[in-house]
């Protein structure tokens, strides 16, 4: 990841996009196949490795730029990422489309293998938060990975993604919109994996060797409120994203040469 980036989108304007026009490898599928299932105690036992997960799920699917937003905001970001696509050639990961992925797992999981041995009509508690635990770490991981091996991270803030209990104070309910942000501070710079070395050096730079859940019971709501940190990020304004969205010269081509051009003409507007 090279840059950070806050895109305000409050004058946007654009109709909002339910699916991507660009194949991402299909990174629901075949859930059921990576489960194996495996013999313990006279018994059996529904078994996942972690790394077949993560190929299953999170292939490198060679996107460009990794889009975080609220869940609000998802059919505005699939929108973005639609026109950049068919404009430059650039490929987003749109992260709320993972969340879903991993939801539907955990439901999937634990209303097969998570019945209390007691009723079967009811799910086990421990066994139900031991997957859900296993599996949002995972998410969280594959998440920061994607953002590292992105080559720029765009919040898009509309002003769904926080409130704010005073001026100085804005705060969301989403933990993945929280990770994403703060991991950005920290991380070390690092291009995308196929840009190549003339870009780099075309760019000024040496060379070089990602709403939020919810926990219910039965008698109340509970839920955390993150403070995350975005004095790392590049403010862009709704125009600057205009000019980038509407540019006329703007073209694209299937080779990382080009793709990586168009990207740091990107930058450029939104300097």
């Amino acid at each position: 990841m090279l840059n950070c980036y806050e895109i305000e989108v409050d004058d946007l304007n654009i109709p909002v996009e339910h699916e991507l026009e660009y194949d991402t490898e299909n990174i629901g599928k075949r859930l059921k196949e990576i489960i194996k299932f495996q013999a313990v105690n006279g018994g059996e036992i529904a078994m996942v490795e972690h790394k077949e997960l993560l190929d299953e799920w999170f292939p490198d699917a060679g996107c460009h730029i990794f889009i975080s937003h609220s869940h609000k905001d998802k059919g505005l970001a699939i929108a973005i990422a639609n026109k950049i696509h068919k404009k430059y050639g650039v490929k987003s990961f749109i992260d709320s489309e993972f969340w879903g992925y991993v939801d539907k797992a955990i439901y999937e999981i634990n209303s097969e293998f998570s019945r209390s041995l007691g009723d079967e009509n009811y799910l086990d508690y421990e066994k139900c938060m031991r997957v859900a635990s296993n599996f949002y770490l995972i998410l969280s991981n594959a998440l920061t990975d994607g953002i590292f091996h992105s080559d720029s991270f765009w919040f898009i803030n509309s002003g769904n993604a926080f409130d704010a209990v005073n001026k100085a104070s804005e705060g969301t309910y989403s933990p993945w919109l929280y990770t994403e942000l703060n991991y950005t501070k920290t991380v070390a710079l690092s291009p995308h994996p196929k840009r190549p070395v003339m870009i780099l050096e075309s760019a000024g730079l040496e060379s070089m060797g990602n709403d939020g859940w919810i926990i219910k019971s039965a008698s109340r709501n509970f839920s955390v409120r993150f403070t995350p940190e975005k004095s790392h990020l590049t403010k862009v304004s709704s125009e600057s994203l205009k000019d980038v969205l509407y540019d006329e010269e703007a073209f694209a081509q299937g080779n990382d040469e080009q793709i990586f051009k168009n990207l740091d003409l990107i930058y450029s507007k939104f300097a």
